[in-house]
C-alpha cells in the first residue's frame, strides 16, 4: 500500500495523463528513471505506476515524481514570489496583485497543487502546441516569478496536494494560454525589447513618460535632441494637450536660458508630424542612456491588469475548494 503521498502523486499523474519521471538528485533536479540518468529523453519516460513505484523503493535518493510536458501539457509555477521581489514596496503589492489574480483564475479553470515547498503553486493546462518561445513567458518568468513549463523540455514535480478538485483544463487551453501572455505582453510592450520599431505607440501613461524624461539631460546647445524627444512624445500621445507639457516642463527644467516658453513649443508642436517617425522607443533609448531601469518603471506606472476569465471558460468550470 503506498504511502499517502506517493498515491497523491500516483493519481495526480494519473489524472494529467502525462508520462512519469523520477527526479533524483534534489541538487540539480535531474530525472531519472530506474538505474539509468539523463535528460528528458524517450528512454528515461515511464508510466505513472512505474514512476511512483521506483520513486517509493528509492526513499530519500529521489526526490520525487515529475510530469513531462512534451507538447500535450503547460504548466504555470508559481515559485516563491521573493525570487522576483524588489525593495520598491509599490512594485511589489502590483505583482502579488497580479500573481493573485491569475492564480484565482487558474483555481476556477484547472487542476491546482501546491508545489513541493509549499510555498508554491502548479497549474496544468492542456495544449496542443508549445508556448516555451513566448516573450510573455520570459516576462512572468522575471518579472513575477512565474515559470512557463512547457515543450518537450521541460517537466514539473508533481505532488499531488491539491488545491482544488478539478482535472486538467482543455476546452481552449490553448486560447486560455495565449490570453494570459498576450495579455502580460500587452502591459509590457518594451519588456526583452530592444529596437525602437517594437514599442507600441499610446501604451506609456503620462507618469511614465514624466519619469523617463528625468533621465534625459541633453546640453541646451543641442537643438536636434530637443526636437527629437518632441516629436517622439508627440507620437507617442497623439499630439495631445498632455504631451506638450511634458515637453514644456522638460523643456523648462533642462533648457537653461534657451527655454524661451511654452508658445514658442506650441508653434513647434503644430508642426510635428503624429504619428512620426520618432515614437517612445527613442525616450526609452535616451532615458536608459541616461541610467533609468525601464521595466521597474514602467511596472510601477502600469495599471494592475485584472485577470477576468471570459465567459466561455468560465461556465465550463466549477470554483476552487480552497
Amino acid at each position: 500500500m503506498y504511502n499517502p503521498k506517493y498515491n497523491l502523486a500516483l493519481q495526480a499523474l494519473i489524472l494529467l495523463g502525462a508520462s512519469g519521471h523520477i527526479v533524483a538528485d534534489a541538487k540539480d533536479k535531474r530525472p531519472m528513471f530506474p538505474r539509468s540518468a539523463g535528460w528528458i529523453e524517450p528512454e528515461h519516460q515511464c508510466d505513472a505506476e512505474t514512476a511512483v513505484d521506483a520513486w517509493e523503493k528509492w526513499g530519500d535518493l529521489a526526490r520525487g515524481v515529475g510530469a513531462i510536458m512534451g507538447t500535450t501539457l503547460l504548466t504555470f509555477d508559481f515559485d516563491p514570489f521573493e525570487r522576483a521581489a524588489t525593495y520598491d514596496e509599490e512594485l511589489n503589492a502590483k505583482r502579488k496583485l497580479w500573481r493573485a489574480a491569475t492564480g484565482n483564475a487558474l483555481l476556477r479553470l484547472t487542476f491546482g497543487e501546491r508545489s513541493r515547498s509549499g510555498r508554491g503553486a502548479h497549474f496544468f493546462v492542456r495544449v496542443t502546441k508549445s508556448f516555451a518561445d513566448r516573450r510573455g513567458v520570459r516576462i512572468l518568468k522575471k518579472l513575477y516569478a512565474i515559470d512557463v513549463l512547457s515543450g518537450p523540455s521541460r517537466y514539473c514535480d508533481v505532488t499531488g496536494d491539491r488545491l482544488n478538485d478539478l482535472p486538467p483544463f482543455d476546452d481552449d487551453g490553448d486560447g486560455f494560454v495565449e490570453y494570459v501572455l498576450a495579455g502580460i505582453e500587452k502591459q509590457h510592450p518594451e519588456e526583452c525589447h530592444t529596437s525602437e520599431g517594437e514599442n507600441v505607440p499610446g501604451t506609456y501613461p503620462i507618469a511614465c513618460l514624466a519619469e523617463l524624461l528625468t533621465y534625459i539631460r541633453l546640453d541646451p546647445e543641442y537643438y536636434k535632441g530637443w526636437v527629437d524627444v518632441g516629436m517622439a512624445l508627440c507620437t507617442e500621445t497623439n499630439g495631445s494637450n498632455a504631451g506638450l507639457r511634458l515637453w514644456d516642463e522638460w523643456s523648462r527644467a533642462t533648457g537653461g536660458a534657451k527655454y524661451t516658453g511654452i508658445d514658442a513649443l506650441a508653434r513647434k508642436w503644430q508642426g510635428f508630424k503624429c504619428p512620426g517617425k520618432l515614437g517612445v522607443g527613442s525616450i526609452v533609448y535616451m532615458a536608459q542612456q541616461g541610467g533609468a531601469n525601464i521595466a521597474q518603471i514602467r511596472l510601477k506606472h502600469s495599471p494592475v491588469a485584472n485577470v477576468v476569465i471570459p465567459d466561455g471558460w468560465a461556465t465550463k468550470r466549477g470554483g476552487a475548494t480552497s
